[in-house]
């Protein structure tokens, strides 16, 4: 059995590395394997919150860092996961369970070398600390193993959460993009609205949902399970995703940063390019390499405060090769062990450092470094201080004393630039994700998302791929298809709920509002025609197309042609 490391305890869990229960669990699915079982999905093999500290893991914890794990339970370093000890013993941990399922897959391979492994975890589970939660397991180790990733939706209201909803499907796609895995989405739904909203959500992001099969569809909806097979659909396996925009899921970052919210910042940002209808994916640290990040003109680096020294040399490259780096607060102070490095990451490209420890409250924020049409925040805001402060920036912030201090601070780097913002705007923005009955919170600070979109607006100049006219809460995505391009385009505007107001199951009583007016939008390129197609009609509807002088070209979508999901291919 398991034993705990804070009393020596048996627990209630099998060791996962005891040879004589790897050997006997291997023996029992490789017969499963044999009988003609397609996949597996091992839940909860993991170590769990209390260790495991028996004499095998001890010895072999041992055998391949050289440490040695105390005996006695009273020492400091036990559960401490700052110390280099806590830090060895958690990577330690996870690498092992990641080796589990390697060995799995490497015997299972002379039965079958097609054997499906999946894996999943909520949002929360993949964004959360796992050394702070004494998790025993992750899913970019995994990965070595797994190949069909997913994760349980909690929100029981996809609809009504769709501010949060579609970046972190997005996040998902980071272990597609590294690993080539497909991902799904197991989706709770009380109603034929929120089921549909939950499949176009991910159908638009290339995944698939796992729906309930027990809601009748209403007469006056499409049947989106029969869309879903059709030549209409996008090929999900074949699609390439354009996102000229990267947004770096720091892993190391997740779990050990100390100084600030990595996950307010990061999401913040990305419900906000949501809105702005800017196409971007997130990336993780293994895809920081020359060839990954060539397909982008632009990389967020928000508030990723633990990077190594390759992730600093891999983003330092990107910009110098032309490339577009943004980052805020606390990114690249700490090594990937969440260390404080003795300088700032960034400190040879912007000639001042960050100081750690220091913040001040923010009281307004201004373009002008006179203060002209300041923007009173509604919500604290704290600033990090720079050493020494460089003399002009993009942005200003004012401390009540009246103290003023640079924001946003943009230098030119090789063919490229970076700009270093010292605020979390971005987390102001982030909307959590909610499940009933618990109540929504979130409210948008109007004037300074204005200003924080137009500082977004500038810095994602280099990616800019299109524009649009779309509402906000029209999400948005493209994609080439094999020789066509797929315009994505999801009506949320039915999602009404206001902060204070209790999340409920259902959808809201009218799900898809008809739209205004018409959404037109602009693409780089000619093409000879457009269509939309959608669950909610028939047929391929023929698209309007006007071809610009400057080689675009402009296609208008008519509003009575998207109630809920429509895809518009163009050729």
């Amino acid at each position: 059995m398991s034993r705990a490391i804070s009393d020596q305890l048996p627990s209630f869990q099998f060791c996962p590395l005891n040879p004589q229960f790897k050997e006997t669990y291997y023996k029992y699915l490789l017969e499963l394997v044999k009988a003609g079982v397609d996949g597996f999905q091992i839940d909860e093999l993991t170590f769990w919150e209390h260790g495991c500290g028996c004499g095998y893991c001890r010895e072999q914890f041992f055998k391949d860092t050289g440490w040695q794990l105390p005996v006695n339970e009273l020492d400091p370093r036990l559960g401490n996961t700052n110390s280099d000890l806590g830090k060895l013993w958690f990577d330690w941990r996870r690498k092992q369970i990641g080796n589990w399922f390697v060995e799995l897959r490497r015997r299972a391979k002379e039965i079958n070398p097609n054997l499906t492994l999946c894996m999943y975890t909520t949002h929360w589970g993949f964004t959360r600390s796992g050394p702070r939660y004494k998790e025993g397991t992750d899913l970019f180790e995994l990965a070595r193993a797994i190949n069909y990733f997913g994760t349980e939706v909690m929100t029981r209201n996809v609809l009504q959460s769709s501010r949060p909803l579609v970046p972190f499907r997005k996040m998902k796609n980071a272990l597609t993009t590294a690993f080539g895995t497909p991902v799904w989405g197991w989706i709770y739904a009380s109603d034929w609205p929120t089921c549909y909203f939950a499949w176009a959500a991910s159908n638009m992001v290339g995944q698939v949902a796992l729906l309930p099969e027990d809601i009748d569809r209403p007469k006056n909806y499409g049947d989106f399970r029969t869309f879903d097979g059709s030549p209409d659909n996008m090929h999900r396996t074949r699609a390439q995703t354009v996102a000229p925009v990267a947004l770096l899921f720091s892993a190391a970052s997740r779990d050990w940063n100390s100084m600030t919210s990595f996950t307010g910042e990061l999401f913040g940002i990305a419900q906000t390019l949501e809105s702005m209808h800017v196409p971007y994916e997130f990336i993780a640290e293994m895809s920081l390499n020359e060839k990954q990040l060539a397909k982008y003109q632009v990389l967020v680096l928000a508030s990723d405060g633990c990077l190594s020294d390759r992730d600093l040399a891999a983003i330092k490259t990107f910009a110098r090769n032309g490339g577009t780096v943004y980052l805020s607060t606390v990114a690249g102070l700490c090594d990937e062990y969440g260390r404080l490095r003795k300088q700032w990451g960034f400190a040879d490209v912007f000639g001042f450092t960050v100081n750690a420890a220091k913040t001040v409250k923010l009281a307004r924020l201004s373009a002008d470094a006179g203060g002209k049409d300041a923007v009173t925040p509604e919500k604290q805001l704290s600033a990090w201080t720079l050493t020494p402060a460089p003399a002009t920036a993009l942005l200003y912030g004012f401390t009540a004393q009246g103290q003023k201090l640079p924001l946003l601070v943009e230098k030119a780097y090789g063919k490229g630039k970076l700009f270093y913002q010292a605020a979390s705007l971005g987390g102001a923005f982030c909307a959590p994700e909610v499940s009933p009955p618990k109540k929504w919170e979130f409210r948008i600070d109007e004037k300074l998302e204005t200003l924080f979109r137009g500082e977004l607006a500038r810095i994602m100049a280099p990616g800019h791929y299109w524009t649009t006219d779309a509402p906000d809460q029209v999400f948005t995505a493209i994609w080439h298809d094999d020789d066509e391009l797929l315009v994505h385009f999801l009506n949320a505007t039915g999602a009404n709920i206001k902060a204070g107001e209790e999340m409920v199951p259902t959808a809201p009583k009218v799900p898809y509002p008809p739209l205004a007016k018409d959404i037109t939008f602009t693409l780089p390129g000619k093409y000879a025609s457009a269509v939309a197609v959608s669950p909610d009609f028939e047929g391929r509807k023929p698209l309007e197309l006007k071809e610009n002088a400057d080689g675009t070209t402009t296609v208008t979508l008519p509003k009575d042609l998207l109630k809920a999901y429509t895809i518009v291919r163009l050729k």
